[in-house]
Formats: C-alpha cells, sequence, structure tokens
C-alpha cells in the first residue's frame, strides 16, 4: 500500500470520526439536559431563572440562579455531568436549593475556585419583611454543602453571608476571583436619590481585605464610587493581572468604564459613550486576549427597538478603539445591530475565546408567534459577524433558537475546552407557564494556538521587504505609521494599516504594541 494511499484512509477514517453536520452554532440534540428543563420545586408551582454558568476543570457544568420556594427566592444550583445529565455526587441529586438570608436572595454571579469550592453571589432582603437589600455571599463545598470556612468580616458567617455597603439599597451584579484567592464583587449602591458604582473584596474566608482602600484612600474592603449625575451601575468588574481592576456598565443609561488599582485608587481614562439614540445597557464585558475591554449589552434604536450592541476600549488610551468596526466597517468603536428574524434583540450574557471571538446570547422577540426566544451571534475580533457560526439555518454569525414550546432568553454563557457553547436560560414549556433552567449545547470550534506566521501583512506570502521590515519595527517599539511608512503592500494584502497589523501581533503572537 502506497503513502498516498495511506493518506487517504487516514483522512477519510478522520472525517467518520466527526459528527454528521456539526458545523459552529449546530445544536447538540445529544446533550440530556435539552430536552429536560430543570426545575427546583416539587410541582414547579414557582419561577426559577439561572443567572450563571461556569465549567469546572473535569468539564462538569454548574449553573446558578434565583428560585421561588414558594414565597420567597432562594440560592439554586444545579451541576450537570458533560453530557448533561445531573450530576448526583453533588447533594446527592444534582440539584440544590438554600438560602443565605431571612428574605429574597437574587443570586447574579457565581465562581469556581481552584479547589472546587462554589461561591455565589447577589443581592439579600436584610429582613423578611422586605427591608434593606444587602450584598449576599455563599460558598458550598465540591459536593454541595455549605463551606464552614467562609465566615464572613464578622467572623460568624458559617458558610454565607451578607454585608450592608452604603446606607441605601446595595445591588450586586459581578463577582470575580484574584489569583491568590480573594474576591471581589461589585454592583450599585443607592446614594440619596441616584446610585453609584460600589465594590467590596474579601480575603479567602469572607473578611474584608483592609487593603482596598478606595479612590480616597479611607475606605476598608469597600468604597462607592461616583462617574455620573445620574445612576451609575456597575455589571461587571473584571480583573486584570496586576490586580487593578475595571468596572463596566452603563452610567446615565449610556455605556461607562471605570478603572481603579490594585488598592481603589483611580487609575485610568474612564470612558462614558452613547451607542443608540436613547437608553443603552451594558450587560457583560470582557478582557481581550491584547488586554481590550469590550462591552456587550442592549441599545434602543430610533424605533425604540432593541439590539445588540457594543463597545470596546483600550483601557491605557483615550476615546475608543476605532478598529472595532462592526459588521458594516465603520463602527469606529461601538456599534450595534439587530438579529434577523427578530423584531427586537436583547444581549444578556457574552462570553470570549481565547481568539478573540465573542458569542453573545440574549432574548429575542418575534412578533409574528408572539413570544420571546434565544438568540446568539458570534463576532470576530473586530466586531464583525462570524459568518461559519450559522446554527444549520444559513444565520451568518446569528441565528434564533426555540428551546422549549414558550417562551426563552439566554441569560448566561460558557465556553468548553473543545469550543462547546454552553448556553443557560429561563424557558416555559408554553404561553404563561412558569419559568424554568433550560441548559443547551452548541457547537462550537477548538482554539488550537496562537496561529501566529510571519505573514505579518496577510497576503499568504512572507516577504522580508513587508512582512520582516514590519515586524521588526514593531519589535523595535515602533508603533502607527512609523511601522507601515515605505512598505509597499501588494493587491492580496488584508492588514496594510497600524490598527489591523498591532491587533494581529497582540491577539496572535503574543506581543503586547502600543497604539
Amino acid at each position: 500500500m502506497n503513502f498516498r494511499r495511506i493518506s487517504v484512509i487516514f483522512c477519510l477514517s478522520l472525517a467518520a470520526l466527526r459528527p454528521v453536520g456539526a458545523m459552529p452554532g449546530d445544536h447538540d440534540a445529544a446533550f440530556a439536559s435539552a430536552h429536560n428543563p430543570i426545575s427546583f420545586v416539587a410541582g414547579n408551582p414557582s419561577d426559577d431563572a439561572p443567572s450563571a454558568v461556569a465549567i469546572q476543570p473535569d468539564g462538569k457544568i454548574v449553573v446558578a440562579g434565583a428560585c421561588k420556594n414558594p414565597t420567597f427566592y432562594y440560592v439554586c444550583i444545579v451541576r450537570l455531568n458533560k453530557n448533561g445529565s445531573l450530576d448526583t455526587s453533588f447533594n446527592t441529586t444534582g440539584k440544590l436549593l438554600t438560602y443565605i438570608g431571612p428574605g429574597n436572595d437574587n443570586i447574579r454571579a457565581m465562581a469556581i475556585q481552584a479547589d472546587g469550592k462554589i461561591l455565589v453571589a447577589g443581592s439579600c432582603d436584610s429582613a423578611a419583611s422586605g427591608g434593606k437589600k444587602n450584598f449576599c455571599l455563599a460558598r458550598y463545598t465540591s459536593t454541595g454543602a455549605l463551606d464552614t470556612t467562609f465566615v464572613g468580616p464578622n467572623g460568624t458567617g458559617y458558610g454565607r453571608f451578607h454585608v450592608a455597603i452604603g446606607t441605601g439599597q446595595d445591588y450586586l451584579f459581578s463577582m470575580a476571583l484574584l489569583a491568590d484567592g480573594r474576591i471581589m464583587v461589585a454592583g450599585t449602591c443607592g446614594v440619596g436619590a441616584s446610585s453609584d458604582f460600589c465594590v467590596a473584596r474579601f480575603t479567602r474566608t469572607g473578611g474584608w481585605d483592609t487593603t482596598l482602600v478606595g479612590p480616597d484612600l479611607s475606605a476598608v474592603g469597600r468604597f462607592i464610587s461616583s462617574r455620573t449625575a445620574g445612576f451609575d451601575y456597575a455589571i461587571r468588574v473584571l480583573v486584570a493581572p496586576d490586580n487593578s481592576f475595571y468596572l463596566v456598565g452603563h452610567c446615565s443609561e449610556d455605556f461607562c468604564i471605570e478603572g481603579y488599582n490594585d488598592n481603589g485608587t483611580n487609575n485610568a481614562l474612564g470612558t462614558t459613550a452613547a451607542i443608540g439614540p436613547s437608553v443603552d445597557y451594558a450587560n457583560s464585558a470582557h478582557f481581550q486576549p491584547d488586554g481590550k475591554v469590550v462591552a456587550v449589552g442592549e441599545c434602543e434604536n430610533t424605533a425604540n427597538q432593541r439590539e445588540f450592541c457594543f463597545l470596546r476600549k483600550d483601557p491605557n488610551v483615550p476615546g475608543l478603539d476605532g478598529t472595532f468596526r462592526g459588521p458594516a466597517g465603520n463602527g469606529g468603536g461601538k456599534f450595534s445591530f439587530p438579529l434577523a428574524g427578530a423584531d427586537s434583540s436583547s444581549a444578556y450574557a457574552s462570553a470570549m475565546a481565547a481568539d478573540g471571538k465573542i458569542v453573545v446570547v440574549g432574548g429575542c422577540y418575534v412578533a409574528a408567534e408572539q413570544r420571546t426566544k434565544l438568540c446568539l451571534a458570534r463576532i470576530n475580533q473586530y466586531g464583525v459577524l462570524d459568518p461559519s457560526f450559522d446554527g444549520g439555518v444559513n444565520g451568518n454569525g446569528q441565528f434564533i433558537f426555540a428551546p422549549s414550546g414558550g417562551n426563552s432568553l439566554g441569560t448566561a454563557v460558557t465556553l468548553e475546552e473543545d469550543g462547546g457553547i454552553i448556553v443557560a436560560s429561563t424557558c416555559t414549556a408554553s404561553s404563561g407557564a412558569n419559568n424554568d433552567f433550560c441548559v443547551n449545547r452548541f457547537q462550537g470550534d477548538a482554539y488550537t494556538g496562537a496561529r501566529c506566521t510571519m505573514d505579518i501583512d496577510g497576503d499568504g506570502a512572507i516577504l522580508a521587504t513587508t512582512d520582516g521590515l514590519l515586524f521588526s519595527r514593531a519589535a523595535m517599539g515602533l508603533t502607527g505609521t512609523a511601522v507601515t511608512n515605505g512598505v509597499t503592500f501588494g493587491a492580496a494584502a488584508t492588514r496594510t494599516d497600524w490598527d489591523s497589523i498591532r491587533d494581529y501581533l497582540n491577539l496572535h503572537c503574543g506581543m503586547r504594541t502600543g497604539r
């Protein structure tokens, strides 16, 4: 048997191992929970709303949220095996329904520690009568038991506690773990007739991290910070490798970003930017691999309909990142678009892949069906819709999916190691029915490496007079036109300006070049 024939047989064998029609965005019908909405209260008389999803190192899937039981909202967590079946090693049933405070526990964030413990955080009533909202946290072991070493600021938490940040209502929206195990949370706190950013940071055991002193150096583990005179909501806290952090959200109904040093003093050029002509709400945010901050949310257009909207900023440079151009190619750092087939499109969550692509999920209202359906989109690092992501319906980077017979909307998303897309959503069996957890898996595509080559200008060839010169200049620290001056680009070149060359070097080649 000759080598060519062996190669053909080997390639055909590999092809046979691939799922038929498994293209990015395709729904994984074999994922067990795709056909089984998850409820937490016997007889399902109440509503269940997932807010966070995470993948454990062993591939198991954890989803957390708030469930009514039957008067107050409780903490609810479900853990699934990689195939979507309930993991009965977690609380014997795969599901956990518990509480933090005496009233409503509205869980909004979750994180899995390196030791497998599960942290949840949100806003809890300070009294069953519906008193002041506080930040609240709870930590569970990998088997679902309360972690009694998590004692809170006063040392008596016994696995769960709630704390006041301001004197008004405190609403927690986001949580992040630092590399050393410290826990950071952020949200919005009422101040008089408005509300401001508010942040708290805890030690591994839940005590105040006294190194967080805030903008005026007087705080002890928590602070409140105003960006505008109106309502400022910190929807996401992003922690950099040096423990500096960024609050991303919406301020006076526009997207906004503010940066802080590790101790809480202000460190960055903040941004408040309108995207649409009316209200803009940021619901998610990420660091891209090159350190830029991307915010994702929903914006009203001139017809008062919601669209998916995006903003990108280099946190160390004034203004927005003009290379983030959007589907139309003229975004200039911010843009929005409606999803095809929807009358209104709201983006509630997103996930960032290692190659810079962003998967966005939300709810899209379809007037002809009089219901809201789960919808997904994927954009590349320039903000362009990814045509390979079509959900098997020629979606060209976007599509609408109905996991149940009633309403559904995506509230959380994460990516598996092999690129699989896990989406948690609220769903109803039919119009008017109660909400359940729905968890679905969609086909992704694995990121196999940096994909860095010396083809800097993207023309398919490697030449000393173009690629070699561009790389050498960038490696010496030159930026802008100092890199591209005097270079003659061929007709096939796809990267002919410094912005696109810089993005390629930073994203694919591990460089950290400036503007």
